[in-house]
């Protein structure tokens, strides 16, 4: 994924990968979120850091966004030497099975919103 970018703008590029298990809860009202700890990098970055965190995804029901939640607990600033499971392994824990939980234990977390994917000429 690259987003638009214009005169100011740089697009970035990123890596992740799942550091614990994958736990999923999928409600009657159509509603489903997973949630996981994983680690990831992007770039540009600077400090060639690696973020550790408890992440989610999750959609309100078919048709709407999905939106990623990321309750950062370690940025391990000059790490890339390192594959991401060593650059995480002293912060690696399990996280709460929902995003709701995490948010009180954690707080705010780096939220992001992907419109659902609509094919051109579809209703």
């Amino acid at each position: 994924f690259a987003p638009k970018v214009g005169e100011g703008h740089r697009t970035e590029v990123g890596t992740g990968a799942y550091l614990g298990p994958l736990q999923t809860v999928t409600r009657e009202d159509g509603s489903w979120e997973t949630g996981y700890f994983a680690a990831n990098r992007f770039t540009p970055d600077e400090q060639q850091s690696t973020v550790c965190c408890c992440e989610y995804v999750g959609q309100a029901g078919p048709g709407q966004p999905r939106v990623l939640a990321d309750y950062i607990l370690a940025k391990v600033p000059g790490s890339w030497q390192l594959t991401v499971q060593e650059a995480c392994a002293p912060y690696v824990q399990a996280c709460p099975a929902e995003n709701a939980t995490a948010a009180k234990m954690f707080g705010d977390a780096f939220i992001e919103v992907y419109s659902p994917c609509h094919i051109p000429g579809e209703a």
